[in-house]
């Protein structure tokens, strides 16, 4: 669990320090990742990794030391594995195979303390393996465990590989696709193919709602505009942007405002831009129009990372990839593909970077964020990506702050344990 979590990578030593709302934290991202899947894996329920590899201990020790001891310690933990994988459709072929391992143990007891056949033993060893090896390639992708995942039971227990179905067209095996959610009669909610990228299957479930007592009026975004920004938050990782990087970011958003406002007072300037940033026409003469008569602040009708790149020194480009809507024709999961900043993204960077906290903090801010961005913005059109860089540049500092706020007790900001407050935000 610590592995997943990150704990065992991170360097020794005491996590840095901040202060905010007038008390002092600790930037603890692995802890606290490694509290929500504990959250997760104990909701999930037996057995526990500890119990699989007790009882292949133990069914293994049956050659060289048979005899009562050993049986009663496989039996204990039969009975408890009975006990975890209750009647349902889910678990009955496991229940009926820890039951028929019961009854060889049973009979090996009652006959002088050795198994004839351990057949039933070695596929209940394989079954316990593989379901606990299932659910920890679950505990990452299931999100906040108070949230849908906590409702959806077993959720691990329903994949299905689907070897029995005919392959399609292209001849891919079903159980190596990429997973999808299902919901079915038999089934209930599940995710059907590979085990393999369940981040992204689940992706949704790594949102949360912070209003929880309102109801969002009925997004616009288009599905697979939402999807898109969705999956662009479950991928997020502490350590993908440092806090120099943070400091470039907001450096160039500024840098990239001042330009577009100089137009202004000198419009001849916006060949330049529009030629930096491959403007097509039609904004071109939208913009040349706007500014002739005045209509408020150029800088809105550009998108943060049209800013961003405006902005960035030719001595020092930014070392990421800029998109208002996430691009997933290379997965961020592969190493050689580019790391990806979105405008929404981009507002967190430069608001963590005015409220002095570091840019780790970017990954939990996300899932809150992009809940908000999907709810509210309000695009008229599948093509009004306007709507989506005004929702983005006009983010509000108060709102960064919650998504901050969420962090701070349950997140990555750990409260320290001796200090009082200190009055004060920084």
């Amino acid at each position: 669990m610590a592995a997943l979590a990150g704990v065992s990578a991170l360097p020794a030593g005491r996590p840095p320090r901040v202060e905010w709302e007038g008390r002092g934290y600790l930037v603890d991202v692995p802890a606290a990742s490694l509290r929500r899947l504990q959250a997760v894996r104990a909701a999930q329920g037996p057995p526990s990794l500890d119990q699989a590899l007790a009882l292949h201990a133990a069914v293994g020790s049956l050659d060289t030391s048979p005899g009562g001891p050993a049986l009663a310690r496989i039996d204990a933990i039969l009975a408890a594995l009975a006990a975890a994988f209750r009647e349902d459709d889910a678990t009955a072929t496991v229940r009926a195979a820890v039951d028929r391992a019961r009854e060889d143990v049973a009979t090996a007891r009652a006959g002088g303390g050795r198994v004839r056949d351990a057949r039933h033993l070695d596929i209940v060893v394989g079954l316990a393996a593989a379901d606990v090896l299932r659910a920890l390639v679950y505990v990452p992708a299931l999100g906040d465990p108070r949230g849908p995942a906590r409702l959806g039971g077993h959720l691990a227990r329903r994949h299905a590989f689907a070897w029995a179905a005919a392959t399609d067209g292209g001849g891919s095996e079903p159980a190596w696709r990429e997973p999808e959610e299902h919901v079915t009669a038999d089934r209930g909610w599940h995710v059907r193919g590979a085990l393999l990228g369940l981040e992204v299957a689940l992706a949704r479930l790594s949102l949360r709602r912070i209003d929880v007592d309102a109801i969002p009026a009925g997004p616009r975004l288009d599905e697979v505009t939402r999807q898109r920004f969705v999956v662009d938050a479950a991928l997020a990782r502490p350590s993908e942007v440092s806090d120099t990087e943070r400091d470039l970011l907001a450096a160039a958003l500024t840098a990239g405002r001042a330009r577009v406002r100089d137009l202004v007072d000198e419009p001849a300037g916006l060949a330049e831009v529009a030629s930096r940033l491959s403007l097509d026409n039609r904004r071109v003469n939208a913009l040349r129009w706007a500014l002739a008569h005045g209509l408020g602040d150029p800088a809105t009708r550009f998108a943060l990372t049209e800013l961003a790149a405006l902005g960035a020194p030719p001595e020092r480009p930014l070392p990421f990839a800029l998109a208002s809507v996430p691009d997933h024709a290379c997965p961020r999961t592969v190493p050689s593909c580019p790391r990806t900043l979105t405008d929404l993204s981009l507002r967190l960077l430069e608001g963590l970077a005015e409220l002095r906290l570091p840019a780790a903090l970017l990954a939990g801010m996300l899932g809150p964020a992009t809940q908000d961005f999907v709810d509210l913005a309000q695009p008229m059109h599948r093509d009004d990506h306007a709507a989506l860089w005004a929702y983005a540049g006009t983010l509000p500092r108060a709102r960064i702050e919650d998504y901050v706020a969420m962090l701070a007790g349950e997140g990555a900001l750990v409260p320290e344990t001796s200090g009082p407050p200190t009055g004060g935000r920084r």
